[in-house]
């Protein structure tokens, strides 16, 4: 018999015999690229808010409020006048939408200059 023939392997005892395999919790580096994404989406979503928020007009004044903000009742009873009918340039309709709002802007306190121009388009 050669060297070694006959012979069993030897068997040494080993600490994890009987036992369960540990578990080795996953590195936190497994995670992180997930974790980054979450303050991007948190900025987009409060971007999101803030444009959405941005874009929504202000609500509309009533006519008491002070005549040195803008009031939309006050705009409205100005606008009907203005929309009647249509005023063409040089009719009396125009005349008419002049004469208002110079009233106004001159009761506002508020200088105003009427130029009467002829322009030709020069092409």
């Amino acid at each position: 018999m050669g060297r070694g023939a006959g012979r069993l392997p030897r068997v040494t005892a080993s600490p994890y015999v009987g036992r369960q395999p540990l578990v080795m919790p996953t590195s936190p580096r497994h995670h992180a690229p997930r974790l980054r994404l979450v303050p991007l989406l948190a900025l987009v979503l409060i971007c999101a808010l803030l444009v959405r928020h941005a874009r929504q007009p202000p609500a509309p004044r009533g006519a008491s409020t002070p005549a040195t903000d803008f009031a939309a009742a006050r705009a409205m009873r100005h606008l009907g006048f203005i929309a009647q009918r249509p005023h063409p340039i040089g009719s009396a309709d125009a005349a008419r939408v002049r004469a208002d709002l110079v009233a106004t802007l001159d009761s506002l306190g508020v200088t105003t200059e009427v130029q009467e121009v002829t322009a030709v388009g020069t092409r």
